[in-house]
């Protein structure tokens, strides 16, 4: 599982489905994981921890802002830079105050613990996360958790999560891959109908990209 920088804030999936276990049913060179998922769900912490900040300008003007937003800012900028370890450090610093940012804050510790190959560590900042649909990070945050989910084969809740995309998000950018995904813990959950269903829908969107084809590999398959 690779992520490339696209645009700030904004990650890229590279074919996933090149990672996930099983493979011989789809035809698809897959790793195995160690089980990092888990059915106890951490409970997600949240507040409503504000800071106050005079304008430098104008000492009678007083603006609010969020406590956690300049470690949001800083951890990201530094995992853009790939100082990974930095990055960790400021993040979980900033996951500390439990403020407006923290699911924002937690996805991207979650990337650099993946990164640094903290994958126990991964698993509980992305099951820490409760991310809205609304995010702009939704499609990269249902794409890493749902791809830790098929890895430890728990592909039920893989599905819902995939689901919860599909009937939720106003971004589509991931669809298609997550048609895809979705079709394959169909498949391992022997929902044959329903993932050819979804193989036809991601086809759909872009039957000659690299995951139209290879949907149309695994529905010539069947």
């Amino acid at each position: 599982m690779k992520f490339s920088l696209d645009r700030d804030g904004t990650y890229e999936v590279l074919f996933l489905m090149d990672q996930v276990v099983k493979a011989d049913k789809c035809g698809i060179n897959g790793s195995s994981f160690t089980k990092l998922f888990k059915d106890d769900e951490l409970d997600s912490k949240q507040s409503s921890v504000m800071g106050v900040r005079g304008d430098p300008q104008d000492e009678e003007t007083i603006s609010w802002v969020d406590d956690d937003v300049e470690f949001l800012e800083e951890g990201k900028a530094l995992y853009k830079d790939r100082d990974f370890e930095e990055a960790l450090f400021i993040l979980e610093e900033g996951a500390e105050w439990y403020g407006s940012n923290y699911h924002e804050i937690l996805f991207y510790k979650a990337l650099c613990e993946y990164e640094k190959g903290k994958f126990r560590d991964m698993r509980e900042s992305l099951v820490e996360m409760d991310s809205e649909s609304d995010v702009d990070f939704y499609g990269e945050y249902v794409l890493l958790k749902g791809n830790l989910l098929i890895e430890s084969q728990d592909y039920v809740k893989a599905e819902e999560l995939f689901n919860r995309y599909l009937d939720e998000s106003k971004d589509r950018s991931d669809e298609q891959m997550i048609y895809l995904l979705s079709a394959f813990c169909s498949l391992e959950l022997d929902n044959k109908d329903f993932a050819e269903n979804k193989l036809r829908k991601a086809i759909k969107i872009d039957p000659f990209g690299e995951i139209g084809m290879k949907a149309t590999e695994i529905l010539d398959s069947f």
